[in-house]
This record gives structure tokens, sequence and C-alpha cells, in this order.
């Protein structure tokens, strides 16, 4: 059973990176450039665990954190 993540960062070469390294582990993974996208994200699709940058545009990584735990209590969060 693959582990659905989704990556929160602004930056595309991080995205690309970190999205290789979990999708060829065998994980399924889901991009986002700003917190808002990536609440957006949670909201058609859940996560079991979200690795977040701290300083995205918009909403930073502690408020997209406090609002995904609102859309998926039990999913796990690295910022």
């Amino acid at each position: 059973m693959s582990t659905k993540i989704l990556l929160v960062d602004d930056e595309e070469h991080i995205r690309s990176v970190l999205s290789g390294s979990f999708s060829n582990a065998g994980n399924t993974v889901g991009c986002a450039a700003t917190g808002e996208d990536g609440l957006g994200c949670l909201s058609v699709r859940t996560a079991d665990l979200m690795v977040v940058d701290l300083k995205i545009p918009g909403i930073n990584g502690l408020d997209f954190a406090r609002q995904a735990k609102g859309i998926v209590p039990d999913g796990q969060i690295i910022i």
C-alpha cells in the first residue's frame, strides 16, 4: 500500500526532486506551490503525509499545518 504524500514548496526544483524520490519509493505524490493550493489539493484528495516548506507564498507553513489538521486530522506533517 502506497503512502499518499503532499509536497508544498514554492521552489519547483525542490518539488521535482522530492516528488521523484518519493514516487520511486512507491508512494503517490501530489504537489503544490502555495499553501492555498495545498489546502485545495487536500479538499480533493487526502494525504497521509504532508511535507511543507515553512516560507511559502500566501499562508506560511505553520498556518497551512493548522488548517490542514482540520481537513486531515490523522495526517502527519513535516515542516
